[in-house]
């Protein structure tokens, strides 16, 4: 009998009515369901753990090199293999295993050990191999998270062999990286890179230690002088020794610049002089259009005097005029009380060119709006050009709905993260709403106006906040395109876009 060859269209055909679960066990078996297997990915490849699913799509990964054309980004975790003692199963082997164990008290665990480093190289070998074969390769990341276990020889390989096969190509870098192979990376040519991420490593050395680390990191970062357009800076509580003031010292000047994020613990204690932050945001004053300043978590047991807690206020402070500024996302403050009247200095000075404007952490009432957005000092701040709003509030009431709606009424799009799920029905809304409009400028022409320019979101804790808010707001004959986040990773994803 004739072997009969289905064409590659019908096996194609037959993979888009299988589930992913099945796909994924037998994608190795034909080139068309691995095919169809990988395009939920949209060509971003991410590799964390060493699993069922790792294991065969690195065996894939080789067997159908043709489809790594498809991977624009790539990141990698490099995972941690554990060495396992195997008993032997067969006689022979156990009778060899116990006379072997006479002469060498520690067969056994070389025996693991030698398997463990067998299965490193097979780990290695596949994933080079398909890298090599993946020429379209633009975004990279290579995480590390800190744990002092990890396989020296997985990050020897991932990082400057596989950064010099796509250098050519390579347009966003994220590092994360011991600080033994940093020393590495001034002889890499990235010509095309203009993102850079850098997180620094978790470490309890001195400083002297950690700088003498990062002086080849450091002429690294000048060479993307030509290049680097979008720079990301970021420690947390566990990195240990930083002076970062001094690290911003060194940094020379970008001319490309025009995306900085600085992300250090709410206390500052890596960060003790923010006037090395003010002098780089200077020094790209010209070029700069977008600037995050973001607190993360610190160290309860810190000492008082080791940082400068209020180092977000002191940057803004130092009223560093940026005049080409188009985004400002910050973390209003680390302290429980808000320097707000200084906030509004600032958005006083950038509102002119200001696109997007995000403030995070601490929940915003009503009456610190009006300090923040229409100070008594020197009137209402116009935001001309002002299109996306990210607000952190303890509670989204009538009142600062409408507030909103008066202050930006070019407003395209407003993200609004709540603290507090407590809500009245939408009658009660529509109420408060009716009655605000009373008490200011507002016309319900100037709701209708806004509400059919504007993308509004919402992310509550309580579920049923969405569908009352969209009850009000058609109640009062207003039609906004309303979407109820209702997971915090999104919040954290809207926050980084």
């Amino acid at each position: 009998m004739a072997k009969v060859t289905l064409p590659y269209e019908l096996w194609l055909y037959i993979a888009w009515f299988l589930p992913l679960e099945t796909l994924f066990q037998i994608c190795d078996l034909h080139p068309a369901f691995y095919e169809v297997s990988v395009r939920p990915y949209q060509g971003r490849l991410e590799l964390t753990k060493r699993d069922k699913w790792t294991k065969k799509l690195m065996k894939c990964l080789n067997i159908f090199s043709g489809f790594n054309h498809c991977f624009k980004s790539v990141a990698i975790q490099p995972w941690l293999i554990e060495a396992q003692l195997k008993p032997a199963q067969r006689r022979r082997d156990k009778l060899r295993t116990t006379v072997c164990r006479l002469v060498n008290h520690e067969y056994l665990i070389k025996k693991a050990q030698l398997r463990l480093q067998k299965r490193i190289r097979k780990d290695i070998s596949r994933l080079t191999n398909a890298f090599k074969n993946m020429p379209n390769v633009e975004e990279y990341e290579i995480c590390w998270d800190g744990s002092p276990k990890y396989h020296l020889e997985f990050y020897k390989a991932f990082s400057f062999p596989i950064l010099k096969t796509w250098a050519a190509r390579l347009t966003r870098l994220s590092l994360t990286l011991p600080p033994q192979f940093l020393k590495d990376l001034p002889r890499l040519r990235l010509p095309r890179l203009i993102a850079l991420a850098y997180y620094f490593p978790t470490d309890s050395r001195p400083w002297r230690e950690i700088s003498y680390d990062h002086e080849g990191f450091m002429v690294f970062v000048h060479n993307l002088q030509d290049s680097l357009q979008n720079l990301t800076l970021v420690s947390t509580c566990n990195s240990g020794n930083l002076e970062l003031d001094k690290f911003l010292d060194e940094l020379g000047y970008f001319p490309k610049l025009r995306s900085i994020t600085f992300s250090i613990p709410r206390d500052g204690s890596h960060l003790p002089d923010t006037t090395s932050l003010c002098r780089f945001l200077q020094r790209h004053s010209a070029t700069l259009t977008n600037v995050t300043l973001a607190a993360s978590p610190s160290l309860t047991n810190l000492s008082p005097d080791a940082g400068s807690p209020e180092w977000i206020s002191s940057v803004l402070g130092a009223h560093v005029r940026l005049p080409h500024l188009q985004s400002l996302k910050m973390t209003l403050t680390p302290l429980d009380n808000p320097p707000l009247s200084q906030i509004a200095r600032v958005l006083q000075m950038q509102a002119e060119n200001l696109v997007t404007l995000g403030l995070d952490e601490h929940p915003i009432s009503l009456s610190e709006f009006d300090i923040i957005f229409r100070p008594s000092s020197f009137g209402n701040i116009v935001f001309p050009k002002l299109g996306h709003l990210i607000l952190y509030l303890h509670s989204f009431t009538p009142e600062l709905f409408c507030a909103i709606v008066e202050q930006m009424p070019a407003l395209k799009r407003l993200d609004i993260i709540c603290s507090d799920s407590s809500l009245g029905s939408a009658d009660v809304w529509a109420d408060r709403i009716s009655n605000s409009i009373q008490h200011s400028h507002l016309t319900l022409r100037d709701l209708e106006t806004w509400s059919r320019g504007t993308k509004m979101s919402v992310t509550p804790a309580h579920y049923g906040l969405g569908q009352v808010l969209d009850s009000a707001f058609h109640a009062l004959g207003l039609d906004i395109p309303l979407i109820a986040y209702k997971d915090w990773p999104a919040v954290q994803r809207l926050l980084s876009q």
